[in-house]
């Protein structure tokens, strides 16, 4: 039998559980699930949709790309419907490259699942948008 790598005592397991509702959710399963949005918790990473809604260029040899996205929940069905809209003319934190062709969300359909989070201000960032360096431009 394996033995478990933590050790309690009585003390530390008041420490611990200080409430049924405290037991409540030590019992409950882990989620394996993507994370909802939280603006109560700076930094966490959670999954969003986005679509295309600006920007002139996907980028080339020379030219980064600079498109920008609508944000919303990951409950949402399309660009306007359903979910939080969570922001406008979004430009993602991060970019796999500085220049290079990519291929962008569309501007339509149920949206692609990009990333983002709260900053220490409460003001949502998006951090990806699942733009995808052209591997045919290469």
């Amino acid at each position: 039998m394996a033995e478990t790598p933590y050790t309690f005592d009585e003390r530390s397991i008041g420490r611990v559980i200080q409430s049924t509702r405290d037991v409540e959710r030590l019992l409950r399963p882990k989620s394996r699930g993507l994370r909802q949005h939280r603006p109560d918790t700076p930094y966490a990473m959670f999954a969003v949709r986005v679509w295309r809604d600006g920007g002139t260029t996907d980028g080339d040899a020379s030219t980064q790309c600079d498109r920008t996205y609508t944000v919303r929940t990951l409950d949402a069905t399309a660009v306007d419907e359903g979910g939080v809209l969570l922001g406008e003319d979004m430009t993602p934190v991060f970019r796999p490259s500085d220049v290079g062709k990519y291929v962008t969300p569309s501007t339509s359909g149920d949206g692609e699942i990009g990333q983002g989070y709260y900053d220490e201000d409460g003001e949502f960032q998006l951090f990806m948008a699942h733009e995808q360096l052209d591997a045919s431009e290469c």
